[in-house]
């Protein structure tokens, strides 16, 4: 459940700090995925989930450091490939202070087929959810990343009154505890929103932003306009 990425050598990391580029849903788009990874050549990376199926799984596994590159499965993804070193399983813990949990409900579920586009366990099961929420209880972490995210923001900024198993999940812990930063992804939209002292930042799909993680600051910023949109804001937090 609790991957941690290798990242005790490099420059910045002497400092405590890591620069991490965080790409928003692919949907099998390898071309555009593979010129965004070239023109920012990331030290670290997380894509935040909806990646594609089998094929490009493999073409991840087959081109990327699955060290320093990862991926956060979405609700479409190949999740026979969820154990698959590129993973970041059910939940993980990348870096100090950061948080990623995966999964997502299909809206478009009755037009895939089971084993061959969509899987059961494209959400984490309940009672995974709940060691789950217990664990982000237990690391308040200052940075969340996930595929959806809380009930609240589906609520507030995209008008979906529906919920899931994971955006209930994700909302008790919001709950629990208002990180600084939430990055997200599945909506296909561009937004930010300030709810309760937590800066939530949705990435449309190919977008890219650079965090950088250190023991006192989280620094984001946008990145080269290769994704459709990006968004024109950067901001700094300390302690």
């Amino acid at each position: 459940m609790s991957e941690v990425i290798d990242a005790q050598d490099g420059g910045a990391e002497e400092s405590g700090e890591r620069r991490v580029l965080l790409i928003g849903d692919v949907h099998a788009k390898i071309g555009r995925f593979a010129r965004t990874i070239s023109a920012h050549a990331p030290e670290y990376s997380i894509q935040l989930g909806d990646f594609g199926m089998r094929y490009e799984h493999l073409w991840f596994m087959d081109h990327m450091d699955v060290e320093r590159h990862k991926v956060i499965f979405g609700n479409h993804d190949y999740m026979p490939f969820l154990d698959k070193p590129h993973s970041l399983g059910d939940w993980s813990f990348p870096f100090p202070g950061v948080m990623t949990i995966r999964g997502a409900s299909s809206i478009d579920r009755r037009f895939r087929s089971t084993g061959l586009n969509w899987w059961p366990n494209e959400e984490i099961s309940y009672q995974k959810m709940q060691a789950c929420v217990e664990a982000y209880r237990e690391a308040k972490p200052r940075l969340v990343i996930s595929h959806d995210c809380p009930d609240a923001i589906r609520r507030k900024s995209f008008g979906i009154h529906d919920t899931s198993r994971t955006s209930d999940g994700l909302q008790d812990c919001f709950e629990e505890h208002q990180p600084d930063l939430w990055f997200f992804g599945h909506h296909h939209a561009s937004l930010r929103r300030t709810l309760h002292g937590t800066e939530f930042v949705c990435l449309d799909e190919l977008e890219t932003c650079t965090v950088t993680i250190g023991p006192e600051t989280l620094d984001y910023c946008p990145e080269t306009a290769i994704p459709p949109r990006q968004t024109d804001w950067r901001r700094r937090r300390s302690g």
